[in-house]
């Protein structure tokens, strides 16, 4: 049975797929976009939960919360699974729980870098992909080129830190990893679906080499493991 990876939008489904193909191993998983299921991941839990021997993981943004209280929340909406005579729940791990019956499993993978200082100090509170993929970019300033000129930013941490107290005066709090990543790409111009800018961040990337995706990449190894589904 393969795995269902569930993600929230378009631009996790796409980096999610080209991850999962750089660590060979998307041809274990079916990619499912949460946000457009009924019941959004709880929905896709619902229903799957009951199958016998699913494999679920869930990636979910931290948001403005930290992994304990992520794992939290999640946790809550097992146990009302569990009073809607779901089957019996138990946590097997610190991101990890199996529903009894049916032997289902369900890892949470919390997406999000909030220690990390590089994105404190640009006044980043809320933490989506878009940490990962800044932290990637301020690690590689080599690929901050330039769309339609090809001219290269050489030190695009040092731009937002110049640029985004200005724009903050006309729209705060800009305090999210999305809307400062999103703030970077239109200074390097990069236009299109995340397809076409995902795609330039990852080529001859070593995934499980880099700092920025190590942690996402170690725990979907984890969670896809035989031993630990």
């Amino acid at each position: 049975m393969r795995a269902i990876v569930m993600v929230e939008g378009d631009s996790d489904e796409v980096f999610f797929d080209r991850l999962l193909k750089l660590m060979t191993l998307r041809q274990k998983t079916d990619l499912l976009q949460y946000a457009k299921s009924e019941g959004g991941y709880i929905g896709v839990i619902r229903a799957q939960s009951t199958l016998t021997g699913a494999q679920l993981v869930l990636i979910k943004d931290l948001g403005n919360a930290t992994e304990e209280e992520l794992r939290t929340e999640i946790d809550k909406k097992l146990q009302n699974l569990e009073r809607e005579k779901f089957g019996k729940v138990q946590q097997v791990g610190a991101m990890h729980w199996r529903f009894v019956e049916s032997e289902a499993t369900l890892h949470l993978i919390p997406v999000g870098l909030p220690d990390d200082d590089d994105l404190k100090g640009l006044g980043i509170r809320r933490h989506e992909l878009e940490s990962h993929l800044l932290r990637f970019l301020f690690d590689h300033p080599e690929k901050c080129i330039h769309e339609r000129t090809g001219c290269p930013i050489a030190k695009p941490k040092k731009l937002l830190q110049e640029i985004l107290p200005i724009i903050r005066r006309y729209d705060p709090p800009l305090d999210s990893a999305k809307d400062v990543f999103q703030v970077l790409r239109g200074a390097l111009g990069w236009t299109g679906g995340p397809s076409n800018w995902i795609g330039k961040l990852l080529r001859d990337v070593k995934i499980e080499c880099e700092p920025a995706f190590q942690t996402l990449a170690e725990r979907i190894k984890q969670a896809l493991s035989t031993e630990n589904s």
